[in-house]
């Protein structure tokens, strides 16, 4: 990865970034291996291979939540949540994912839309749940490319929704920061320099800011349980 160092304090959410993208690739190598053992018959290999794209991918969404917390107190360090905010976050003990949207919100002049909240409370809600997942018997889907009957986790934690939540995340704080009102010189600086690096960044991984990437267009929930939409993100 060789995104240009502008400053001399790199955020840590450019680094989330960085590490939910190479979790990507990973699994994207992942399930190219499982297709074509999939062709082949090979059960051991697509076994193994499966699994290391359900690794992969819960680290990609993982990642994705990190990097927008990572930068929702990066906003916070620059001045940009009032007090009021915050203490009605307290009150109402708001989740991560509001406090990310509410900060996004308050830096500039984003709309919400561009912020795709439903697929930034997904990503936070399948993040908690690879933390602490519920020990319940959940019926088996047919993964929606394999066609084969598997466990949901393998769904939820899969190439498509690491994917998307790459382009969630990215576009968050992309749509947030091209946005984004200086407070003062700092905050001016700050903004500059996370431009150049969200530009180097994209360019790098051809990315986009794409509200159209939406987690909940990819697999509709109901409850703890995934079930495949007839019509993915990527079609």
């Amino acid at each position: 990865m060789e995104v240009k160092r502008v400053e001399t304090h790199i955020p840590m959410w450019i680094h989330w970034l960085e590490i939910c993208q190479r979790h990507v690739k990973a699994a994207t190598n992942a399930r190219e291996k499982s297709l074509a053992s999939r062709r082949s018959g090979d059960r051991k290999a697509l076994s193994d291979s499966m699994h290391d794209e359900f690794q992969s991918s819960v680290q990609a969404l993982s990642a994705a939540a990190f990097a927008m917390e990572a930068f929702r107190n990066a906003l916070d360090d620059l001045g940009i949540v009032d007090a009021d905010t915050k203490a009605r976050w307290r009150s109402q003990r708001a989740s991560a994912a509001t406090k990310v949207i509410d900060t996004a919100l308050a830096a500039g002049d984003v709309s919400r839309a561009d912020l795709a909240p439903e697929s930034v409370a997904t990503i936070f809600k399948y993040r908690n749940s690879a933390v602490h997942p519920k020990v319940e018997f959940r019926e088996p889907q047919l993964h929606p490319v394999l066609k084969m009957a598997v466990d949901q986790s393998l769904i939820i934690y899969g190439l498509e929704n690491g994917r998307n939540a790459l382009s969630v995340a990215a576009s968050v704080v992309a749509f947030t920061v091209l946005d984004a009102h200086a407070v003062d010189d700092e905050s001016a600086r700050s903004f500059a320099a996370w431009r150049t690096m969200l530009r180097d960044f994209a360019t790098e991984h051809d990315l986009t800011p794409n509200p159209e990437s939406r987690l909940h267009a990819l697999f509709a929930t109901d409850g703890d349980h995934a079930s495949p939409s007839p019509k993915t993100a990527a079609d």
